[in-house]
């Protein structure tokens, strides 16, 4: 399956046996884990801070 982005690229979606085979591999991959709720909360954001007046267009 194609999918379109806004800018216009087209991307191929991997098949259902390709994507099961990804999430089998991420399942089997002892350094990665599903971050909790809790967890997840407690992440900062990466990058630039937000504008405190953000520019009006």
């Amino acid at each position: 399956m194609s999918v379109k982005s806004q800018s216009g690229r087209t991307f191929d979606l991997p098949t259902p046996e390709e994507e099961s085979a990804i999430q089998t591999g991420i399942a089997q991959d002892p350094d990665t884990y599903e971050v909790t709720d809790a967890e997840f909360r407690k992440l900062k954001r990466v990058g630039a801070p937000r504008p405190q007046r953000p520019k009006n267009a």
